[in-house]
């Protein structure tokens, strides 16, 4: 019997994933973000993880020179971590399309009084990058 895909068709594949570490709360962050002309920052009510289990707050922001989208998700949601093995960053940037994000968007982010690191984080395993894949 033959496989119909190899292993490598089946692999799911996601742009880098940036861990942003800041005290402030979902509000203050897109507050702090909508102040920056160049970005456009809409609050999206809730992202939820691939199984449907916890609910997290996130914001679109658009980079307005070329209108690339982005997501600004707070890790922790109602019931669990969006991604579980960086239980210690706060938000995750990741890209709604398969390119990769946007390094204005990510120089943004990481020259916020309140933002103390904003870096890219391992690779997602398979597990993983479920909940990420939901977003493209």
């Amino acid at each position: 019997m033959h496989s119909l895909f190899t292993s490598e068709e089946l692999e799911l594949d996601f742009p880098k994933i940036f861990g942003v570490s800041s005290a402030d709360k979902p509000i203050k962050m897109g507050y702090n973000l909508s102040l920056n002309p160049f970005i456009d920052v809409q609050f999206i009510d809730t992202i939820s993880n691939f199984d449907e289990t916890s609910e997290h707050a996130a914001f679109l922001i658009t980079y307005l020179d070329d209108d690339y989208n982005c997501l600004l998700i707070k890790n922790k949601g109602s019931s669990g971590f969006f991604y579980k093995r960086f239980k210690n960053i706060d938000y995750l940037l990741c890209s709604t399309t398969e390119e990769e994000l946007k390094e204005e968007i990510i120089e943004i982010l990481s020259k916020l009084n309140s933002v103390s690191i904003c870096f890219a984080l391992d690779e997602p395993n398979q597990d993983e990058i479920l909940n990420f894949s939901k977003l493209l």
